[in-house]
């Protein structure tokens, strides 16, 4: 199955089950290739360990390109939403070093439409507030 031939999300968690999370990883970085982004970024949030895909989907979701934007951006908020009811624990690993930064400057940026920078701004709050619970643990 092609990820793109499918609109159901769990056709996309069974194409990542099946194949290896640095797939995705690779995908989102996929610089030219718009297919493989938005592939790649329908399945980020069923990689092993989510908070990994968000660096690379933050520039997607900053980006300019009108279809990828918006669903790198959903993809970013999906991932604060799973992982804030997963309740992380120790043995997971945290979120990528200077995530909540590039986050947060994202969400300030002037240039981005209105919904993407809401939706930004409120992932980083979830996923700031998760970052904050598990470091008091």
């Amino acid at each position: 199955m092609d990820v793109l031939d499918s609109t159901d999300p769990l056709d996309w968690a069974g194409w990542v089950a099946a194949h290896d999370d640095s797939l995705v990883l690779e995908g989102l970085s996929a610089t030219g290739n718009p297919l493989a982004q938005g592939a790649a970024v329908l399945c980020a949030r069923w990689i092993s360990f989510p908070q990994e895909a968000i660096p690379a989907l933050i520039p997607l979701a900053v980006g300019r390109d009108p279809d990828i934007a918006p669903m790198a951006t959903m993809e970013l908020w999906q991932i604060a939403q799973g992982w804030a009811t997963s309740h992380p624990n120790q043995e997971e690993p945290g979120l990528p070093s200077g995530a909540l930064d590039e986050l947060s400057a994202a969400a300030s940026d002037a240039t981005l439409r209105a919904d993407i920078r809401q939706a930004l701004a409120l992932s980083h709050a979830l996923l700031a507030g998760i970052e904050e619970s598990t470091s008091e643990d």
